[in-house]
């Protein structure tokens, strides 16, 4: 009788976060209800906000953007820090649109920021590697994890235009999502799918992004971007 083929499938724990905005986690002993004002204030990398510390063990994190608030040197250096605390060999971050300085284009000419805050970014970004944080430009990422397995990896911190913020496209975007990808990591929601806006309820996700991951079938889709909407939806 021929030998049962060994499965090459390795369980992996994955970590998915989102929109932290420069915040740190509450302590485990902290039960206070947390809202949305919190991120409002004037400081927010001294808002202790929703999620709790200590976070679990994973074999990756995820962070789908939004690291900061108004894109400080504060605020990155924090997101980052608690990045870099995290019991997982490695840590992935995308930007969101509040994260302005990492769009480098939309920094200067929109904004008028300065060459220095853009490279004061990318020094925390890149000091933040030697703990396995790895910030994903657009595109395809693939990684050997600790555990053994290969991960692929489909990036984007892409979200329909709303005010004046960074990474926004008016009349669409090609998110390129080819098919085999176990991860797509996008900032915002496709349309229709945990994408409720505001009271109203209404519907602030690309069209463009849904046909793209209904097209290319990603194992898990993860995203953020829209607070009240968080939360997990099966697709089949």
């Amino acid at each position: 009788m021929p030998s049962t083929p060994k499965s090459t499938l390795v369980k992996t724990r994955i970590l998915i976060i989102s929109d932290t905005h420069g915040s740190k986690p509450k302590p485990k002993s902290d039960n206070s209800p947390s809202t949305e004002d919190e991120l409002n204030q004037e400081d927010v990398t001294k808002v202790i906000t929703g999620w709790r510390d200590p976070l679990p063990e994973a074999d990756v994190v995820i962070h789908c953007g939004d690291l900061t608030k108004r894109t400080t040197i504060p605020e990155f250096e924090q997101t980052f820090s608690v990045l870099r605390s995290i019991k997982a060999p490695l840590k992935l971050a995308i930007a969101g649109n509040h994260d302005t300085a990492l769009d480098e284009e939309h920094w200067v000419n929109k904004y008028g920021g300065s060459k220095e805050t853009i490279d004061k970014v990318k020094k925390i970004v890149r000091e933040a590697e030697t703990d396995g944080v790895k910030y994903l430009p657009e595109g395809v990422h693939e990684f050997t994890l600790a555990n053994g397995a290969l991960l692929k990896v489909y990036a984007s911190p892409w979200t329909p235009a709303y005010g004046g913020w960074a990474f926004q496209y008016k009349n669409g975007h090609d998110f390129n999502i080819p098919p085999g990808m176990d991860v797509a990591v996008t900032h915002g929601p496709p349309r229709g799918i945990l994408d409720f806006a505001g009271r109203a309820g209404t519907h602030a996700g690309c069209p463009q992004l849904l046909a793209a991951v209904a097209r290319a079938k990603p194992k898990i889709h993860c995203f953020g971007h829209i607070h009240e909407a968080w939360g997990m939806h099966h697709v089949t």
